[in-house]
């Protein structure tokens, strides 16, 4: 993958101040405010994919918002596996301080937030790894049941496990960008998270294109 195009498109583009502006402005929006960036970002992975010449989306568009709305659908049911474990062991941690007093109490309500722990530890590295892969399954039809074939989401994971470790690095890199807004009372955020956000959907792009 090459980073530096990552990380320099941005100011190659077209009006490409207006865009990340205006799109970090919608960011402050509650709730629309990041649906609407998560769809713009997918945009731009589009536009990787696709080649097209000009990379950065228009800001402010309602098909961005409703994909956007469709992602967070797809996040919530990958979601499910693990709030049915962390619910499965909030009853047995129930159940035990109902049987069990003192020592032996403390000692099971203990372990059970320990498996709650590791369980959303490993679920969470499990999802920067998955989560990409189910992106770019959806990018194709856009449907949402497409986002759902397990199987071509195991695979597409398995044969290109480095790549999606690589985006994984990607991410922490994209956080980093986009908390350095922060130290310019919180004013500089307009500008970082937009930009940090296009230099990961322009990395997961080029995974698009190359898988």
């Amino acid at each position: 993958m090459d980073y530096t195009r990552a990380l320099t498109f941005v100011f190659k583009e077209h009006k490409w101040i207006k865009k990340i502006i205006i799109t970090g402005l919608l960011t402050l929006i509650p709730i629309i405010g990041q649906f609407h960036l998560i769809g713009w970002a997918v945009e731009i992975s589009k536009r990787v994919i696709d080649d097209d010449y000009e990379k950065i989306p228009e800001a402010a568009s309602w098909n961005y918002l409703l994909r956007g709305i469709k992602l967070f659908l797809i996040y919530l049911v990958y979601s499910i596996p693990v709030a049915v474990i962390w619910l499965a062991l909030n009853l047995l941690t129930w159940i035990w301080k109902a049987l069990f007093n003192g020592a032996l109490e403390n000692f099971g309500i203990q372990l059970f937030h320990f498996l709650q722990n590791a369980t959303g530890f490993v679920y969470f590295i499990l999802f920067l790894f998955i989560m990409p892969a189910v992106i770019l399954i959806f990018l194709e039809t856009e449907q949402l049941r497409d986002s759902f074939n397990f199987r071509k989401v195991y695979l597409l994971v398995k044969n290109n496990n480095q790549l999606f470790f690589t985006l994984i690095i990607a991410l922490a890199v994209a956080v980093v960008i986009a908390s350095l807004g922060v130290s310019v009372f919180y004013v500089g955020i307009i500008l970082t998270i937009p930009y940090a956000i296009a230099f990961y959907a322009h990395l997961l792009g080029q995974t698009g294109r190359i898988i």
